[in-house]
């Protein structure tokens, strides 16, 4: 293996190991801190919450509803992919994996976090098609300030 290979093996591993953007679910930095382990029902309660401060009409709520219960019924696949990367951190901590295993389990996981990816810009896009542009705009406020909230929590950790 050649100086540059192991080179950009080393620096994968450490932006995957050390961002936490990429944070094992389990830990305090995870970056979903205040989502992902929230139940079904409490997500429910929180975007109804939401439903009411972007005041939609009877028509918007009804949709805005059916899409909150088919995101809430369908596994969207961030578990499935934070337990891709968990086989790809372990792969990189063991000594016997080979080059060819972690390169495979790194595409495993970079293609499930793809898939979840575009799943959550095809509901973000049905989103847009059901409200009107000020209580769209409102609804990315709302994102960026959990996300600006969610990034505060982390860094006091």
């Amino acid at each position: 293996m050649t100086r540059k290979s192991l080179f950009l093996l080393l620096c994968a591993a450490v932006l995957l190991i050390a961002s936490p953007a990429y944070a094992r679910p389990d830990s305090k930095r995870s970056m979903h801190t205040g989502t992902f382990e929230l139940t079904p029902e409490k997500r429910r309660k929180i975007v109804l919450k939401l439903f009411e401060q972007l005041d939609l009409d009877e028509n918007q709520e009804k949709l805005m509803k059916g899409l909150l219960e088919d995101h809430l019924e369908k596994n969207y696949g961030l578990k499935e992919a934070m337990a891709q990367r968990e086989k790809l951190n372990a792969l990189l901590r063991s000594s016997v994996a080979s080059e060819e295993e972690i390169r495979a389990q790194a595409e495993a996981t970079s293609q499930h976090f793809l898939k979840f990816h575009r799943q959550r810009l095809d509901r973000l896009l049905e989103i847009k098609k059901i409200l009107r542009p000020e209580q769209f705009e409102r609804l990315l406020s709302k994102m960026d300030s959990w996300k600006k909230r969610s990034t505060h929590k982390k860094r006091k950790d």
